[in-house]
């Protein structure tokens, strides 16, 4: 396939992506219109946004799946976008996190949201707008992570939760040294987003009650440079705020480091029971980081696991074979045109380490490809989950809702209170007439005797 990959890189994935994907056999194209210190130039086109506008406008038909990122479009008529899927083209959009993340959102998940600073939050009303524009356009974004999920959930019709890679050919594990005087990196982009002040703060307590280590903040350096200086540290502390982890612990755990980070605890699972990072937030990093220092074998031991979790879920050839398969399922969709279901989003979980990436099944199939934790029906599968054993629809609850008050029956001088009756229509029983069922199905397993010793008491009843 020829594949587009356009708008602003993410700490190096847009290019790792097109890497990724052309070890595959695709042709990609990589722009990016957003550059910093940190220099990634590999595998990708540094542009000015005009610049890329026009490249786009001119070779947009040329190409089978447009991946955009950042949640920028590229191109001010969204309707181009459209008209590319309805020539049986994929539209993707990849967001990262601070394109859509929200302060309202985030806090009903995460208790140290707030601690961030606000300048690191987007105006929601923007935000609502650019959510609400794309997906009507786009029918599918992809996210990073399940912290990511919330924001774009309810806009989108289905969201691929695809994770973070790192080349892993560039990154010789090294792990933590055997000394006593180990070395704490911390290299935020963001601080106050990373959580850069109460770190520090951490680490001044650490120094003050006698524990012997080193600290450095590791900030400006291009992303070469900087891999080497990791390669000397010996526990990483990466983002405490957040409630997931970023690139940079991903590049310590590739080293072998033992890393500390904020892994939300609703999150956690679908991380997987591997993942060997050391969960710490402003309440524990004290204790979490204490740990680490004064035990060399626990270093050890959670940098090797750290090595091996990333091999198996980050690695560029396992996330790459993942977007190879998310562009595939689109396409299918596309040329097929159909849709799951609009009404409820189907959030594929594409994190697993263990995947079964088949390809996509026909619309015409029964049987759906795993999809990780989430298996969305195929339109054959839901009309037959929606219908009884005679072939007909089955009745919604939404539109049977039924609410009456119970009535009160006189039944043999004592009171009774019905029960309410079952949702479904009028045909429905009533649980008096219910009751009547069950006392005949009594009467017919009594015993003979008993049967005539209740017939005489009732005789006398009636004479008296």
């Amino acid at each position: 396939m020829k594949i587009f990959q356009g708008g602003i890189e993410i700490a190096g994935q847009m290019g790792l992506f097109s890497k990724g994907l052309s070890q595959l056999g695709h042709q990609v194209s990589a722009y990016n219109t957003f550059t910093s210190y940190l220099g990634y130039y590999q595998n990708i086109q540094n542009l000015t946004s005009y610049e890329l506008q026009g490249i786009f406008e001119n070779t947009k038909s040329d190409y089978d799946v447009v991946h955009l990122h950042y949640a920028w479009p590229i191109t001010e008529n969204l309707q181009e976008l459209r008209t590319l899927q309805e020539q049986g083209k994929v539209v993707l959009m990849h967001y990262w996190g601070n394109d859509v993340r929200t302060l309202a959102v985030a806090a009903r998940h995460n208790p140290y949201a707030r601690l961030i600073g606000d300048a690191e939050y987007v105006d929601p009303s923007l935000i609502e707008q650019r959510l609400r524009s794309q997906s009507q356009v786009i029918p599918a974004c992809i996210v990073q992570d399940f912290e990511v999920v919330p924001y774009v959930s309810e806009y989108f019709k289905r969201v691929y939760v695809l994770p973070v890679t790192v080349d892993l050919a560039g990154i010789i594990p090294s792990g933590p040294r055997a000394t006593t005087v180990p070395l704490v990196i911390h290299a935020p982009t963001l601080p106050e987003f990373k959580g850069t002040a109460i770190i520090e703060g951490v680490i001044d307590r650490l120094r003050n009650e006698g524990y012997v280590f080193r600290y450095e903040r590791i900030h400006g350096l291009e992303h070469t440079e900087a891999l080497r200086r990791y390669g000397e540290a010996d526990i990483f502390v990466d983002q405490i705020l957040a409630g997931s982890y970023g690139v940079f612990a991903l590049e310590g755990m590739a080293l072998g480091k033992p890393v500390l980070s904020y892994v939300r605890e609703d999150l956690q699972y679908h991380f997987g029971p591997s993942l060997p990072i050391q969960s710490a937030n402003p309440a524990t990093l004290y204790e979490a980081l204490r740990r680490l220092l004064v035990s060399a074998e626990l270093r050890r031991e959670v940098g090797s696991a750290g090595r091996q979790y990333v091999e198996q879920v980050h690695g560029l050839q396992v996330v790459a074979r993942k977007l190879d398969w998310i562009y595939q399922q689109e396409r299918l969709l596309s040329q097929a045109n159909y849709s799951m279901d609009a009404t409820l989003p189907s959030v594929i979980d594409l994190f697993g380490m263990q995947m079964d990436l088949q390809a996509p099944s026909r619309p015409n199939e029964q049987r759906s490809p795993k999809l990780g934790n989430v298996v969305p029906l195929t339109a054959k599968k839901r009309a037959k989950k929606n219908t009884n054993r005679r072939g007909r629809r089955k009745p919604t609850r939404s539109t049977n809702k039924v609410v009456q008050l119970a009535t009160v029956r006189k039944m043999g001088g004592k009171t009774r209170r019905a029960g309410k009756p079952k949702v479904g229509g009028s045909g429905a029983k009533t649980s008096t007439a219910r009751g009547r069922g069950k006392s005949k199905q009594r009467a017919r397993s009594l015993t003979p005797a008993t049967r005539r010793a209740k017939a005489a008491i009732a005789s006398r009843r009636r004479r008296t």
